[in-house]
């Protein structure tokens, strides 16, 4: 697996956004494309101060965080949960905080979490979805939220090494189905989580967590994409061709004699899902499922 080249802003790479350069990403975009009406309510939630008297700390790349003492214990109670108990007995408490600093520390851990368990990364972002739907609450989130998903995105070439790529890729694509502005996609995600999907695949020898990824992601992804592609403008034209782009190189790796049969079938239901332009991914699926038991691994 390699994860594509560059960094935002420069290159060839895929930034954020419309190419407008470092600092203007997907939160500019975000923002421009609307801003939300104030939190409901009487007033703005209070900004309370972090309470540092118990903290963890963990380590990503080149940086190291510190969590407030709320953070830690809200990501402690996660552990071994299932996504149903975390929705009814730890989402209410987390819509629960006013604090801003809280909740930015909150979004950070999340993501930490995402990166090294791919299998929470779904849970992660459906989180990130309830605060960021929360209106007393999503003037606090949707910034941090955004920049850092950009800043993730950047360091998508460290994050490869640190074995972290496959939590990257669900996390982000699972926020980019979800995550919505006046009941529309966050169309500036669109390119980078397709460029995240090709970095599963392009280096020509996937493995079977790739294409499992890969296939889960294009599935979750595909319809959005399409709904994306209107209007129609030079942003739709740049979402089309780089769909275009991950579909003929997965065309290509199926040519490929070297591929494990199991690997060229998920492949195939790739380029299936994208003819059907993403509207029967469940019946597939369930046919490419049933034609894999029958196929080595």
């Amino acid at each position: 697996m390699m994860a594509a080249t560059g960094v935002a802003g420069g290159g060839v790479a895929t930034p954020f956004g419309r190419g407008r350069g470092r600092g203007r990403g997907l939160r500019a975009n975000a923002i421009q494309q609307q801003r939300p009406p104030p939190p409901v309510g009487s007033s703005t939630p209070t900004k309370t101060p972090v309470d540092s008297t118990t903290t963890t700390t963990t380590t990503t790349t080149t940086t190291t965080t510190t969590y407030c003492s709320e953070v830690v214990v809200i990501m402690k109670k996660l552990q071994g949960l299932s996504e149903e108990d975390i929705m009814e007995n730890v989402v209410p408490v987390i819509e629960g905080l006013d604090s801003q600093p809280v909740l930015e520390d909150l979004v950070h851990a999340l993501s930490e979490k995402a990166l090294a368990e791919p299998s929470f990364a779904h849970i992660a972002a459906t989180i990130s979805h309830k605060l960021w739907e929360n209106e007393s609450i999503h003037g606090f989130v949707r910034n941090p939220l955004l920049s850092r998903t950009q800043s993730l995105y950047n360091l998508r070439k460290e994050l490869s090494t640190e074995n972290k790529y496959h939590g990257l890729c669900v996390y982000l694509s699972q926020l980019f189905r979800i995550l919505r502005i006046r009941g529309k996609p966050l169309r500036p995600m669109g390119l980078p989580v397709l460029d995240l999907m090709m970095g599963l695949i392009e280096d020509g020898c996937p493995t079977l967590d790739d294409v499992k990824y890969f296939v889960e992601g294009m599935a979750g992804i595909g319809a959005i994409l399409m709904g994306c592609l209107q209007p129609w403008d030079s942003d739709a034209q740049r979402l089309k061709d780089k769909l275009e782009e991950v579909v003929n190189c997965a065309r290509q790796l199926v040519i490929s004699t070297t591929l494990q049969p199991s690997v060229r079938c998920r492949l195939v239901q790739v380029i299936e899902m994208h003819a059907a332009k993403y509207n029967d991914n469940d019946n597939l699926h369930t046919l490419y499922n049933n034609l894999l038991q029958d196929l080595p691994t």
